[in-house]
């Protein structure tokens, strides 16, 4: 069987892609048949490389491709011809709403993101006036409508919502519209760079709100600036497998977790981070039937008539002295959230 790896390994993304790369590739290492399957890795900013992974690879299966706009072309290419398509990163859940007979996500869509954000905002941090933020992308988009709709189907109504160009420097309104609607708690879902630039703007203007949960991956990299602290902010996504509490996970599933960090870590040099028929691959991935904390990444997996996993979510995690620990939910939680007020 030939499997296609197709993620982004050059421009600004390239960094996250060939740790995808390499966590797809050591997980096909550590399959029983590894000896039956043959990989071959694409660089997903090509816009020809998932028509030639089936066309000149003759793969059956590919995997990829981290971002929103390259799955949606890459997804499409594939499946169109004869292939079948594995999403494993990027969330816009228009992705599995095209009605593509051969294509499964296994990682959470933005609902579970907005889900699992809002739910944690109001439960846990006890918010009553949510705003928010999200830039003017397909990924921001589809992360901020799941925001607003699961926060309405609690009963809130976000007291602010604005969605600025990617690019933009002047966060003005931003602070503005949150001091006018008395926010406590901001969602905002965005990539690396706006993620930055809106919490420096925070920094600098003081803007006062009690709690920041950053959604997606964009939050995850605060840290990377030396001049900017990102203590306090909380970060909802999926986490490293090793990051996980054990507890949450069954005591096969933590087996299975070493081995991949081991083998992961033999293949890359690095610590893993956040990154045969199709027909019949796509009907077996119907019988999948694993319970939460059934897979390393402690959520399980079950797929509906779209090939969405319905048992994906992401784990909140925040950002403290140079680390990101899980901080809920509980059983995969490392340590306590840190509810005190940011920017005091």
């Amino acid at each position: 069987m030939r499997v296609g790896v197709l993620f982004p390994l050059s421009g600004s993304g390239a960094a996250w892609g060939r740790e995808c790369a390499d966590g797809v590739l050591t997980a096909l290492e550590l399959r029983p048949d590894r000896d039956a399957l043959e990989s071959h890795v694409a660089d997903a900013t090509d816009p020809a490389a998932a028509a030639r992974l089936v066309d000149r690879d003759s793969t059956s299966l590919v995997f990829g491709t981290l971002f929103t706009a390259l799955a949606l072309d890459a997804s499409q290419a594939v499946a169109s011809r004869g292939a079948a398509y594995a999403e494993v990163a990027a969330v816009a859940d228009e992705l599995g709403a095209r009605g593509l007979t051969r294509f499964i996500r296994t990682c959470p869509r933005a609902s579970a993101f907005g889900a699992r954000a809002v739910d944690f905002a109001i439960d846990v941090l006890g918010g009553r006036r949510l705003a928010v933020v999200h830039e003017d992308s397909g990924f921001g988009r589809s992360l901020g409508t799941a925001i607003g709709a699961r926060a309405r189907t609690r009963g809130l109504e976000p007291v602010a919502s604005l969605a600025p160009a990617p690019g933009t420097e002047d966060f003005g309104p931003v602070i503005e519209a949150l001091a006018a609607g008395r926010a406590d708690v901001l969602l905002a879902a965005s990539y690396t760079e706006f993620s930055r630039r809106l919490w420096r703007a925070l920094r600098s203007t003081r803007g006062r709100i009690d709690a920041l949960i950053g959604v997606g991956g964009g939050w995850l990299h605060l840290g990377e600036d030396a001049d900017l602290d990102p203590s306090g902010v909380y970060a909802v996504d999926v986490a490293p497998a090793g990051a996980l509490a054990g507890a949450g996970l069954f005591p096969e599933t933590r087996v299975r977790r070493d081995e991949y960090r081991r083998a992961y870590r033999e293949r890359a040099g690095r610590d893993a981070s956040v990154y045969s028929d199709p027909d019949r691959f796509v009907a077996r991935a119907g019988d999948v039937d694993v319970a939460p904390g059934g897979t390393i990444l402690g959520y399980g997996a079950r797929f509906d008539a779209a090939g969405e996993n319905e048992r994906a979510a992401p784990v909140v995690m925040q950002h403290r002295a140079g680390a990101l620990p899980v901080v809920h939910p509980p059983d995969l939680a490392t340590e306590r959230p840190d509810s005190r007020a940011l920017l005091a």
